[in-house]
């Protein structure tokens, strides 16, 4: 965790926080963080990751598709586990 955080921050600094490079690191540690069941963290940085690969890529490509699927993985997680919906829509505020 630790080093994808530093990883992370290395890519924010190197690319900006709105680049695809930067949206795979954001998408490889919340993969971390919902292993880890860190759920709130997890939702976002994948929600950021979805965010930037959404805006970049047209919906029939790969990266697009990835994102949402990613997204929409954690948040049924995070439904398995005790969050409601309502909980899960605040974090895209965030």
């Amino acid at each position: 965790k630790a080093l994808l955080e530093k990883a992370t921050r290395s890519d924010e600094a190197n690319f900006g926080e709105n680049h695809s490079t930067t949206a795979v690191s954001y998408s490889n540690l919340a993969t971390v963080l919902q292993d880890l069941k860190e759920y709130k963290e997890s939702f976002v940085f994948m929600f950021k990751a979805y965010q930037v690969m959404t805006s970049h890529f047209e919906e029939n490509h790969p990266y697009h598709q990835r994102a949402i699927g990613n997204l929409n993985n954690l948040a049924g997680e995070m439904l398995e586990n005790g969050w409601t919906e309502e909980q899960i829509k605040e974090l895209m505020n965030t």
